[in-house]
């Protein structure tokens, strides 16, 4: 298997993608692969956390490369950016990535590769000509911190802005929130789960009618929504208004469905 078909197959969560120079003269060329292959990928590979190292230049998948580009540096689950030579791509791609998302590495082959925008910020060294030590082990500490505090702000966007973390209630599993939402929200919940197990299998239609959940379990109006609204913003189901009758009906939650099937 070739490494974009390997690469096209591994969720988003699974990379770590690494934004750096890539074209210009061969000397450069083969420098950042260096880079790559006997720093990046080695380091990545030793912090065991599953990750896939990729790098734009290394797909060759239809569409817009740009948009590609985009798609890693929003969803990856941690990027990489070589400051070195000042490259002006590399540069807009981490404003890119520092506007979207936390856990980012910074790397550079001198001091002098790093803006004074930046400085406040922690970077990595791995030297001109290049030291393999103590670099690499600096690198796998960065991701295995990542790897205990994923959400700390680490750029300027995240922590001058004081973008608002998860609420505690989101960062637990399905199985804390729902020992925290009570009896009747369970009950509740446990119905849609039935009807939509047993509707999946004769694959038809899972949501269930917000008329025939407040038949069922004889509340007032108010009092359903106010119930079905906490399942939903706990993650648990999802909600949409059929053109028909312009009524809600309630499914299980893409992710919650995930969590049952395992």
């Amino acid at each position: 298997m070739s490494l974009t078909s390997l690469i096209t197959t591994i969720p988003f969560d699974k990379v770590c993608f690494v934004v750096s120079p890539f074209g210009g003269y061969e000397a450069e060329r083969n420098h950042f692969r260096v880079v790559l292959d006997n720093l990046i990928r080695p380091a990545v590979e030793a912090a065991n956390m599953g990750l896939s190292v990729f790098r734009a230049d290394e797909s060759s998948a239809p569409g817009s490369f740009v948009h590609q580009i985009i798609d890693y540096l929003a969803q990856a689950h941690s990027v990489i950016a070589d400051l070195s030579g000042r490259n002006a791509n590399v540069f807009y791609e981490l404003g890119i990535r520092h506007a979207l998302s936390p856990r980012t590495i910074l790397i550079a082959g001198q001091v002098d590769d790093i803006p004074s925008d930046l400085r406040e910020y922690r970077a990595l060294v791995y030297g001109s000509p290049i030291s393999e030590h103590p670099f690499k082990a600096q690198l796998q500490a960065a991701l295995c911190e990542i790897a205990l505090n994923p959400d700390r702000p680490d750029n300027p966007v995240w922590g001058h802005l004081r973008i608002p973390a998860l609420p505690d209630d989101l960062r637990q599993t399905f199985g804390a929130r729902r020992i925290s939402v009570g009896d009747t929200q369970a009950n509740l919940l446990l119905h849609i789960e039935r009807v939509g197990t047993k509707n999946r299998l004769a694959r038809s239609l899972t949501a269930v009618p917000q008329s025939e959940l407040k038949s069922r379990f004889k509340m007032s109006d108010a009092e359903l929504y106010y119930r079905l609204e906490q399942l939903r913003l706990l993650g648990f189901i999802v909600k949409e208004r059929t053109s028909e009758t312009l009524e809600f009906s309630y499914d299980l939650s893409p992710a919650y469905w995930r969590e049952l099937s395992k």
